[in-house]
């Protein structure tokens, strides 16, 4: 089981993933823990989306007990959400030396983390058939998917900065050599 877990954890790492955090380091110059800090800040806004028409409707109805209940519940959520994302305060990104698989410790470190946020996302997806249509299903869907985003993207390594040279100076290095 645990073979299974792990082919398909590194098929989405190396064939989702990873290629997405390429294309965003090369075009808009990011790094892997900022798309993770943001995917991590999405969930937790989608979090007290998911929990806010419960929340509000106990206070209305002056259920002191429920309503504390679902504030606790929306506090002790996005405290969770807050301590993943420090996991990704890292400065600079897991650069790549050539061996991705190994060039980022959460990669081995959080296994069981990503792991445990599919099965949770699984469990969401079977959740919503018995959920009505609306606000709360689709923030809730949103915190898993962007949750469980984020573990994978504060996974992936984030390619060593390109070095721009312009077509000049390529062509002074070429006729140097010669």
């Amino acid at each position: 089981m645990r073979d299974m877990f792990a082919r398909l954890d590194d098929g989405l790492i190396d064939r989702a993933f990873q290629p997405l955090v390429d294309w965003l380091a090369d075009h808009i110059g990011v790094d892997c823990f900022r798309i993770a800090r943001l995917s991590t800040d999405i969930a937790a806004g989608a979090w007290v989306l998911s929990q806010a028409e419960v929340a509000s409707a106990a206070a209305r109805s002056g259920n002191t007990s429920l309503a504390t209940f679902q504030a606790v519940l929306i506090l002790c959520g996005l405290g969770g959400m807050m301590t993943l994302r420090t996991v990704f305060q890292r400065p600079g990104g897991g650069r790549s030396s050539g061996n991705r698989a190994q060039a980022n410790p959460l990669r081995a470190g959080m296994f069981t983390h990503r792991v445990a946020s599919l099965l949770w996302l699984a469990g969401l997806a079977a959740k919503s058939f018995a959920m009505e249509p609306g606000l709360p299903l689709y923030a809730l869907l949103a915190v898993g998917l962007f949750g469980t985003a984020s573990l994978y993207l504060g996974s992936c390594t984030t390619p060593p900065p390109r070095t721009r040279t312009s077509t000049v100076n390529r062509w002074a290095t070429v006729s140097q050599g010669a």
